[in-house]
Order: structure tokens, then sequence, then C-alpha cells
């Protein structure tokens, strides 16, 4: 479904593994939280201290995936 949109417009998709855990996955320093329930909307990393927004760190970490593939 996205990839005639993306064609169309001289884009590429990159597909990233599905199962990666990216809105538990610290984007500062990739440390995982195993305990993050889904109504948790914001943590903050005990490891570096970093607070996140549960998407905009999925999404910091999709890029970031979907970068090192390419």
């Amino acid at each position: 479904m996205i990839s005639a949109p993306a064609q169309w417009y001289g884009r590429k998709v990159i597909p990233v593994d599905r199962w990666l855990p990216t809105s538990k996955t610290c984007s500062a320093c990739g440390w995982i939280n195993t305990t993050l329930a889904l109504n948790e909307r914001s943590w903050t990393c005990p490891d570096c201290g970093v607070e996140h927004d549960r998407d905009i760190n999925a999404a910091t970490n999709i890029l970031a995936a979907a970068l090192a593939e390419r």
C-alpha cells in the first residue's frame, strides 16, 4: 500500500523488522525497557536518564533502523 505512492513521489521504502522493540528501546543509549506497559505513554531511561515520549521514541528508533539498513 505504501510502495506505489512512494515510487510516485520518487521515494524509497525501507522495510524494518516489525518485531523490533522500538518504543521500548532508549533512542539515546540503546537500553531496552522490558517492563513498559502499553498504557504508559512516557518513560525515563534508568540507564542514561533521558525522558521519552513512547511514539516519538519509536519513530526515532524506526528511522535509525531504516538508515542502518540502507
